[in-house]
């Protein structure tokens, strides 16, 4: 799946929107994914204004809006079907510790997915720099998750018995332990994580959460598709 860092700045919607007749934003969408009359079925199906989404901002393959008439939701479109696949089950067998997901769905024949989710919470300054840090150095120490088939017990067992035995940091002990909460989230969900980084967490009030499953594998589960009938 190719990344697609192209994405249209706002001069160019600027100038675009006013010609097509829409508002900025569903014009970022149109332009930026495929099959557009998809695009506005979601949005009108989800009961989601276009003139009320906010840009966030974007990934290599996905773009996330805050609905801004539901303070508490962001709605993500992604060409990475990982990412839904994984998330879909999430919202069958939701955990506190991994993002709380209310719908997800296929546009159409598209390889296009639409994702609502709950509006988290950006870490702190000391935050973000204690996960940079920690994970600076499992993958430098070479006991990333990549290497014990993803975030799994077997992973968060090597760093808990090696911070016992005094071979990591201290300072990591926080992390270490918010890992196996996510190890155990995971497995019990037979998902396969093996893109953990420092940016794809946020957090809802004082608990850590992974906000996105990009890469991983899980089980099919039966996402619903957008139709135009």
């Amino acid at each position: 799946m190719p990344a697609h860092n192209n994405w249209i700045g706002d001069d160019a919607l600027d100038k675009a929107a006013p010609l097509l007749k829409i508002p900025k934003e569903l014009a970022r969408l149109t332009l930026n994914f495929s099959g557009a009359e998809y695009i506005t079925a979601v949005l009108d199906q989800w009961g989601i204004d276009p003139e009320k989404l906010q840009y966030l901002g974007h990934g290599a393959y996905a773009q996330a809006y805050w609905v801004k008439n539901d303070r508490k939701k962001i709605i993500k479109f992604t060409r990475d079907s990982t990412d839904a696949e994984a998330l879909m089950n999430v919202l069958l067998k939701p955990d506190k510790s991994l993002v709380k997901v209310y719908k997800i769905a296929k546009l159409g024949p598209n390889d296009v997915h639409a994702i609502l989710a709950e509006k988290l919470l950006q870490l702190s300054g000391s935050e973000k720099k204690g996960w940079y840090n920690f994970f600076n150095y499992v993958y430098y120490h070479n006991i990333s998750p990549a290497l014990y088939g993803g975030v799994c017990p077997e992973w968060t067992e090597e760093l808990t018995d090696r911070l016992k035995a005094d071979e990591i940091p201290s300072d990591f002990q926080k992390q270490i332990k918010q890992c196996v909460v996510w190890g155990k989230a995971l497995e019990s969900r037979q998902i396969d994580f093996f893109d953990l980084h420092a940016g794809n967490v946020m957090k809802r009030g004082r608990q850590d959460v992974i906000i996105e499953l990009g890469l991983a594998t899980a089980p099919h589960k039966k996402i619903p598709v957008i139709t135009l009938d």
